[in-house]
């Protein structure tokens, strides 16, 4: 999910949802706050942060493209992105202890373009610090985009990324409505939420590796309980080095009651066969 919508390029559309919460936001007040997150943006600086549209953003200054300067701090702000989210694990630590993680309506955690192009990144770890965390009102998240807000010449890139286990996310945000993935990670196994209205997935590549998106992995995303699923779709941007098959068993009707748009590319002949009967039936029950 980007959270602008006027600058980025032209997208499917399982992101309609994505694009109509950043229309929702509300300005929120600028004032100095005392939480542990308000006290480590003001170590890391705020002439490293700035604001576009509603969103306060952290990483980007307010040099960059539209992105504003911000005379101070803001008191719990419901649009928040890191921008460089793998370096930014002790502010997202500090975040997730505070109360701005409790009204946080949509957040984004996102990589740079410098670091998505050469060496690719991991949030793995950083992930990792949603166990046990709670965002009560959290409605939107976005991994690894790298899209630098406010500058309408420069495309998104999502390649070299790894997002690792996303398990805790489900359990750590019971409202979660849109659920933005880009780059592979790893689901070990079925999950169950009852809020979740969209999944979109962009990827590199599909194979075997533990670093690109797997066969297991995503069939446990397929039989997974979301009852409220309207979309679900997985775009391959890059290389392919593997076919994925629809698993045998994956029966909507169970699993996603309301899904009525499956999309998912680097399927095999025969899955890719069987979807395109699933999407035909979907449309029209």
């Amino acid at each position: 999910m980007r959270l602008n919508s006027t600058t980025s390029r032209p997208q499917r559309p399982a992101y309609e949802i994505a694009r109509r919460t950043v229309r929702s936001f509300v300005t929120w007040p600028l004032q100095p706050g005392a939480t542990r997150f308000a006290k480590a943006v003001k170590r890391y600086g705020l002439i490293n942060c700035s604001a576009f549209q509603d969103a306060f953003l952290i990483g980007v200054r307010s040099d960059q493209g539209m992105c504003r300067e911000l005379p101070a701090i803001p008191a719990y702000p419901r649009t928040i992105g890191f921008m460089d989210g793998p370096r930014q694990m002790g502010l997202i630590n500090e975040f997730l202890h505070s109360p701005e993680a409790k009204r946080v309506q949509h957040l984004q955690i996102g990589v740079t373009p410098k670091l998505d192009q050469s060496v690719g990144y991991d949030l793995s770890r950083l992930l990792a610090l949603f166990e046990g965390k709670r965002l009560p009102s959290l409605k939107s998240l976005s991994l690894g985009d790298c899209f630098l807000f406010g500058c309408p010449e420069r495309d998104s890139v999502f390649c070299k990324g790894y997002l690792g286990e996303i398990t805790p996310i489900f359990t750590a945000a019971p409202r979660l409505e849109m659920l933005d993935l880009n780059g592979t990670f790893c689901l070990p196994a079925p999950v169950q939420h009852s809020k979740l209205r969209e999944v979109a997935i962009e990827v590199e590549m599909v194979e075997a590796g533990d670093d690109c998106l797997t066969q297991w992995s995503m069939a446990n995303l397929l039989r997974s309980q979301f009852a409220r699923v309207e979309a679900l779709s997985l775009v391959c941007l890059g290389k392919v080095q593997a076919l994925l098959d629809l698993p045998a068993d994956f029966n909507p009707s169970e699993g996603m009651p309301r899904l009525h748009q499956l999309h998912m590319d680097n399927l095999n002949r025969e899955s890719a066969q069987r979807q395109a009967a699933l999407q035909a039936f979907l449309l029209a029950r």
